[in-house]
């Protein structure tokens, strides 16, 4: 043995001397799988599975048309913690119950919540860590209003509830659902949602009760990722939702001739109507000075054109069916039609000389003046029957070729036409001398039959630069026998009340007496609290007093205003204000 050697075998290790570029690679490999445990976290150490593996839906439908759901779903946890799972996709505006009940197959509850976001309810555990393994069981509820979601909907006497389930991410076997309806007289079926024929592919199962109808649905199988598609037809009896209204079927438009036929009506209607506007005026200008004038302040030329154009578009719009736009055109149209009475104020009259007339001078027979569109006159009659005629006869061809728009037309614009008739005539004139003598004329008649002498008064313009005048207004002049002295006379007016729809004459006694004589006395003790009015001399006055209609009343109250100045006592005499207010009164 040679002295100072040593083992190999028995000597201690020697340090790593390997500095290559290879073994520094392996040695940070390493060192990064022992420190990758010391980052992750707890629950990226679990390995988790879950599947759901049955849905059973439970849907009570009550009478006003909501719907009530409760998913009883089944979840088979191999490997927790477990989250929690989703229902979608479900309708955005159902009422979700927020508390979940979840129940073990060991019978221990755990609670949930359910939240709805983007239509899909999330049912989220509690305490995730609870269960590790095991089956579960989570009841979700929530409302839907059915009818107004189209769920639930009503044609005829049938309803049908048609409900689309949430979608199965793995698919599962037996899909159940039942479905609570109110008691009806028909049984309910399930039914193809599409064809709404008898689904064979569902098994049924029904039970009647007393007030409730449940039957149960069930399908063998329900593939992963798909839903199914439920549907239910019943008795519409059992809900009180208002049945679904039922679209008008679809009417094709009148051909290319009969469309040409229209509008060539339409046109002449148009032509006539802006016609009859432009003779309305000239009947009513042919009334002389004071006639009655347009509503619409616009000349004549624009109102029958705008009249004219009104009547087309009317007739755009009825093509168009759109009746109430065409009605609406058509009566817009009418004001171009229509006449008030011309709102004049009294002016000063020229001076003028009172003149005894002949009653047969004074009350000469009048011819009435009938316009053309005075239905009293024969031209006026003759006009109207050719108007309802016209109408008649578009009418019935509009129904012969099944036109409804013609029929709009036809009917629609000699209808608006008659309000031709209704305003411009003489009544609606400024007040005249002819209005005048057919008021006096019956009440003379009446007067004159009595112990009253009766005498027609008539006033002329005094002639200026050589012209001459007519008379401008007619009265009559009453003398009672004997006079009370003083008295010089009583004289029976016709005063008017202008409004827009006429001119309404009605009458006024003036008293006419002496400044304090005793008809004086006896004027201011029947006319009480009434100032006079000054006279055409400088010691007479005058009361005015209107008297009531009809003239029957009218007279018998001037018969009693003589008595009383002839038997020379008072008699209470009643004084009656005119109908309107603002009257054109006679001059005193």
């Amino acid at each position: 043995m040679v002295v100072g050697t040593r083992n190999p075998k028995l000597a201690p290790p020697s340090p790593i001397t390997d500095t290559s570029p290879e073994m520094w690679v392996r040695r940070f490999v390493a060192a990064g799988f022992c420190s990758a445990g010391l980052f992750a976290s707890p629950l990226a150490l679990a390995w988790q599975e879950a599947h759901v593996v049955a849905d059973d839906v439970r849907i009570r439908v009550e009478a006003e048309g909501r719907a009530r759901f409760e998913h009883a779903t089944q979840v088979n946890v191999t490997r927790g913690p477990y989250r929690g799972f989703d229902l979608a996709p479900i309708d955005a505006t159902s009422i979700v119950e927020p508390q979940v009940a979840c129940r073990g197959d060991n019978g221990i509850d755990f609670a949930a919540t359910a939240t709805l976001e983007a239509s899909a309810i999330h049912v989220r555990l509690d305490e995730p860590k609870a269960i590790r393994r095991g089956k579960l069981t989570c009841t979700t509820r929530y409302g839907v209003d059915a009818a107004s979601r189209e769920l639930l909907v009503v044609e005829g006497g049938i309803a049908r509830f048609v409900w689309t389930a949430p979608r199965s991410p793995e698919g599962f076997d037996t899909a159940k659902v039942t479905i609570s309806l109110p008691a009806a007289p028909t049984e309910p079926a399930a039914v193809n949602a599409e064809t709404g024929e008898l689904d064979r592919a569902v098994v049924t199962s029904l039970g009647r009760l007393q007030e409730r109808d449940e039957l149960q649905m069930t399908r063998p199988h329900i593939a992963r990722g798909g839903t199914a598609r439920w549907a239910v037809r019943f008795d519409a009896r059992a809900v009180t939702v208002a049945p679904k209204p039922v679209a008008p079927p679809v009417v094709a438009g009148p051909p290319v001739k009969e469309r040409r036929a229209l509008w060539w009506v339409a046109a002449l209607l148009a032509a006539a109507f802006g016609g009859l506007v432009m003779l309305k005026d000239r009947v009513v200008r042919s009334l002389g000075e004071g006639h009655p004038v347009p509503m619409v302040r616009a000349p004549l030329a624009l109102r029958a054109s705008l009249s004219a154009l009104l009547v087309m578009l009317a007739a755009c719009a009825a093509v168009s069916d759109w009746v109430v736009l065409a009605v609406g055109l058509l009566a817009t149209t009418v004001p171009a039609l229509l006449y008030r009475t011309p709102m004049v104020r009294p002016l000063p009259r020229a001076p003028g000389h009172w003149f005894i007339l002949k009653a047969a001078d004074a009350f000469a027979p009048l011819t009435p003046r009938r316009t053309l569109f005075d239905v009293r006159g024969i031209r006026g009659a003759l006009l109207l029957l050719a108007m309802v005629l016209n109408a008649t006869a578009l009418a019935v061809a509009s129904v012969q070729i099944e036109l409804p728009s013609m029929f709009l037309l036809g009917v629609g614009v000699p209808l608006v036409s008659l309000f031709a008739f209704v305003s411009g005539g003489v009544r609606q004139s400024s007040p005249s001398l002819a209005q005048q003598r057919a008021f006096l004329a019956p009440v003379s008649r009446k007067l004159s039959s009595h112990d009253l002498r009766v005498v027609p008064w008539g006033r002329m313009p005094l002639a200026v630069d050589g012209q001459e005048h007519e008379l401008d207004e007619l009265r009559l002049l009453l003398l009672p026998q004997p006079l009370v002295p003083g008295l010089r006379g009583l004289e029976l007016a016709v005063a008017f009340t202008v409004t827009l729809a006429a001119t309404r004459p009605y009458l006024e006694l003036l008293v006419r007496t002496v400044e304090g004589s005793k008809a004086h006395a006896t004027a201011r003790t029947l006319f009480e609290g009434q100032r006079p009015l000054p006279g055409r001399k400088p010691d007479e006055r005058v009361w005015s007093v209107p008297l009531p209609l009809p003239e029957a009343e009218a007279v018998q109250q001037v018969l009693k205003m003589a008595t009383a100045f002839r038997e020379d006592r008072p008699v209470k005499v009643s004084v009656q204000e005119p109908l309107e207010a603002a009257p054109l009164r006679a001059s005193a």
